[in-house]
């Protein structure tokens, strides 16, 4: 009897002091967001739509993220640190509105070492997105031009190294767009050009789909075929004109506004765009009215997905896009049902910023270079051979449902990497360490950056946690027998316990 309890005592100290993070599947990928708050975005951005934007951005991200936000124009503030964005949105979307342009200059040199220090804390996928409308400029062009250098030099083959991308979003033509798009290019990430605050939510969709691919259907003519096998819908719409009311049609005919819908659906609505969300919609073709033609993004949740193979965000004058496509459903592919994939159209195009480049055919028919004949992978490769910004769109048509998948890419031309490997796939083998003293007038953290120091230190902490709840725990234990505790009032005084080790870990 005496050995039961004792075994019932450890079991209970062991489930107690088991992380809580535990119920909750832990985030794949951090995303560090840098906003600019300098002064000059009251000139680019008068109506902060960028807030707006960021927003969107935190609404659309599930829980298999974390998220953090700084702030940045002479120094770096921070806003909000490893969040879930799902948990904390209300927090999340606090700060984002708290963002204002009052600094009187803009360290992109900080803001971006800022973003690589927060990466380090993250045992997973990093990405970096930062946005901002200026140049660098500290007051001092001297220290401009070496903060510059330094980004170049150190920075940049750092967030390499250490496979962290940063997506860029230069928010006006006074911004420096030529560093910008140099960051995102050797980072292996993708540049973004905005030339109105009035388009900066479409960057946000869109560098959201870049990020987590995330299944969606078509839009033609304003409309969208919804099927029976899609749990969850969330329907970005930009507004044919500012302040204009976006009407919503279900497959009945019925309509829904903002200020006029029901309670199961998720909707936010701002002057340029809105979204609107529920769960399991009804299967039909839905209608848009009064939205722009171009720009209207449907994500979905669902167990029937199109599937691609990578597509890399840089590739290089010469070489060959491969392209392989196929359907999914509860993770298996269809392979094995010719008669239900002849009555599927898959068909992909490739444009640029301002044109239709070339219409791709895919096939299934086992001839180079397709591999296997009426395998369910559709196939072709498409020759590289010029340079610019593009966007593949691969869409899959049948009598019931339609999916769709979109990736940007950018094709430059070869140069001798400075490292002497390649700058997309090799890792960079000389470059400063950023752990020693930024430059003068830096407003950085000063923690060093080395590869595992944050990792090691939670570690220790972990050990020496867990040396401390056992010890009182057994004390406990003891005093149990001679005083006649009950196992309830135990568990009582090591959850206790516990809340407080937790409250001062927060503090901390």
């Amino acid at each position: 009897m005496r050995g039961s309890r004792i075994i019932i005592y450890c079991l209970l100290i062991v489930f107690l002091i088991t992380p809580s993070v535990h119920s909750r599947a832990a985030p794949d990928t951090h995303i560090i967001l840098l906003m600019d708050a300098s002064g000059s975005m009251k000139k680019t951005d008068p109506r902060n739509l960028r807030l707006d934007a960021g927003e969107l951005f935190v609404r659309l991200l599930d829980d298999s993220f974390a998220l953090s936000i700084l702030s940045f124009h002479s120094e770096v503030t921070m806003l909000a640190h490893k969040k879930n964005p799902v948990k904390d949105r209300n927090r999340l979307i606090k700060k984002i509105r708290s963002i204002g342009s009052y600094g009187l200059h803009t360290d992109l040199y900080s803001a971006l070492r800022s973003g690589i220090e927060e990466a380090t804390e993250f045992n997973g996928k990093n990405i970096i997105i930062l946005l901002s409308d200026g140049k660098m400029d500290t007051g001092d062009t001297s220290r401009d031009a070496e903060k510059r250098r330094l980004i170049k030099e150190e920075l940049l083959p750092l967030a390499k190294s250490r496979n962290i991308p940063v997506y860029t979003i230069a928010f006006s033509e006074l911004s420096d767009k030529e560093l910008l798009r140099e960051i995102a290019i050797k980072t292996s990430a993708i540049p973004f050009m905005v030339k109105s605050a009035s388009e900066i939510h479409r960057v946000f969709t869109r560098i959201f789909n870049e990020i987590k691919q995330p299944d969606s259907l078509p839009v033609r003519n304003r409309e969208f075929l919804v099927d029976s096998s899609i749990k969850d819908i969330n329907i970005v719409v930009t507004k044919q004109a500012p302040g204009r009311e976006i009407v919503l049609e279900d497959p009945f005919g019925k309509r829904y506004t903002y200020l006029k819908h029901p309670a199961f659906m998720r909707w936010f609505s701002t002057t340029r765009f809105e979204m609107i969300g529920m769960e399991k919609p009804e299967p039909g073709r839905w209608k848009i009215h009064y939205s722009a033609r171009e720009g209207n993004q449907v994500f979905i949740l669902t167990d029937l997905k199109l599937k691609v193979n990578k597509i890399e965000n840089i590739y290089y004058l010469g070489e060959q896009l491969y392209i392989e496509t196929w359907l999914e459903e509860k993770g298996q592919r269809l392979d094995n049902i010719p008669i239900l994939l002849r009555n599927i159209e898959f068909s992909a195009i490739l444009n640029t910023d301002s044109r239709l480049k070339k219409e791709i055919t895919l096939r299934d028919d086992g001839v180079a270079p397709d591999r296997i004949k009426e395998d369910g992978i559709y196939t072709e490769v498409v020759k590289m051979d010029e340079e610019g910004d593009f966007l593949l769109r691969i869409v899959a048509r049948g009598k019931t449902f339609e999916r769709k998948i979109e990736k940007l890419f950018t094709v430059r031309k070869r140069q001798p990497p400075e490292t002497g490997k390649d700058t997309r796939t090799g890792k960079t083998v000389s470059h400063k360490d950023i752990s020693k003293k930024p430059p003068e007038g830096s407003n950085t953290r000063e923690d060093p950056l080395q590869d595992g120091m944050s990792w090691k230190w939670v570690i220790i902490k972990f050990i020496i946690t867990n040396m401390v709840i056992f010890g009182i725990a057994g004390g406990i234990f003891f005093i149990k027998k001679k005083r006649g505790l009950s196992v309830t009032t135990l568990y009582s005084r090591i959850s206790t316990l516990r809340s407080l080790l937790k409250r001062r870990k927060n503090e901390d």
